[in-house]
């Protein structure tokens, strides 16, 4: 049954033509009246013509790819701002791709003066793209977990026909959503007992929120812990003999004061890269660095810049962009830090099923 599900995964927006022309599959709300005119390949170019009409222009233009149900490629363009008639380039690795129809779904989406989105009509067109014959990857299933939409969407599912495929996905809804073993991309997401569409990681937290609670328990434990210097009582109760780089430890130890390790809500680690981060990919428990956590998430840094995790710690709160954090061996002590949401220094965010 999972085999099947895996292969039955499918597109993320309908789509439809009506007499060869495009036609809208879904309006959100606070629409942009940018109408996407055409999508078509040239000399292994893939341009878009869009018409802003007398709307403001959109910031972005998105758009995903899939052929066969199955998800190929996504990405966002950012627009020049100007109104009117306008073009631009979607970067489609075509040479990646077997010659053949592809569906292309493009939006435009810009963020209003109150910082709320704002999002056009969906638009569909079929494309002849590609150029090699390489074979798509489908991902190996890892796990579900129960997500909250945050933007409006559509899919279709690959076994039934277009009249009844149609699953739109409302800002508020919960849906399970099925993750890749190794990126935490997005599989598939079944909603009343409807299943269909794979995309990248790169969509997921724009659709996206994990559906979960925050701890405030955790962080006042954290907070009591607030000016130890050396950390030996978290690396101790670890079971090491002397001290090592101890913020994992100290993860760990807040985790298991509140019997989050003993309930399998947290992992013991004292690794960030080895031992923590991959545990809450392979649950589906991870978010990229741009979401906005809740108190109890389980922050990890990248010093480096190389996405590997050199240092963890805890959120306290995220207010008005800016997200506070409790980290042990921060100088060798307990120390309250923050930083700005998105930071290049966040790896990302264990989510832990409080």
């Amino acid at each position: 049954m999972l085999r099947k599900k895996r292969i039955l995964c499918s597109m993320l927006a309908v789509m439809t033509l009506l007499c060869n022309m495009p036609v809208p599959v879904q309006a959100a709300e606070g629409v942009l009246q940018t109408e996407v005119l055409s999508v078509r390949e040239e000399d292994g170019q893939v341009t878009a013509v869009y018409d802003t009409k007398e709307g403001k222009a959109p910031d972005q233009i998105l758009y995903a790819v899939s052929k066969d149900g199955q998800f190929v490629w996504d990405s966002i363009v950012e627009t020049s701002g100007k109104s009117g008639k306008q073009y631009c380039v979607l970067d489609i690795p075509e040479e990646t791709l077997e010659r053949d129809q592809y569906d292309v779904v493009v939006w435009g989406q810009s963020k209003g003066e109150d910082g709320e989105k704002q999002t056009s009509e969906i638009y569909a067109f079929k494309v002849n793209l590609g150029t090699s014959a390489d074979n798509l990857v489908i991902p190996v299933v890892q796990s579900s977990k129960t997500m909250v939409v945050n933007m409006p969407f559509a899919y279709i599912t690959k076994d039934t026909s277009m009249e009844e495929a149609i699953c739109y996905l409302k800002e508020g809804d919960t849906v399970q959503v099925y993750t890749d073993t190794e990126e935490n991309a997005v599989v598939y997401v079944t909603k009343d007992g409807i299943s269909g569409y794979m995309y990248s990681r790169s969509l997921t937290n724009k659709v996206f929120d994990l559906h979960g609670a925050g701890s405030d328990e955790i962080v006042e434990v954290a907070k009591s812990q607030l000016g130890n210097v050396g950390g030996a009582p978290y690396w101790s109760w670890y079971g090491f003999n002397g001290r090592v780089e101890w913020c994992a430890c100290f993860v760990s130890w807040c985790a298991s004061q509140c019997g989050y390790i003993e309930a399998g809500v947290i992992p013991k680690f004292a690794h960030c890269e080895f031992q923590g981060k991959p545990w809450f990919i392979a649950n589906g428990q991870w978010m990229d660095r741009n979401c906005e956590p809740e108190p109890g998430y389980i922050i990890f840094f990248d010093w480096g810049g190389d996405g590997t995790a050199d240092h963890v710690g805890i959120v306290e709160k995220c207010e008005n962009g800016i997200v506070y954090t409790i980290e042990g061996n921060s100088s060798d002590a307990c120390k309250q830090r923050s930083y700005p949401v998105g930071s290049s220094k966040i790896n990302g965010y264990g989510v832990p099923a409080y």
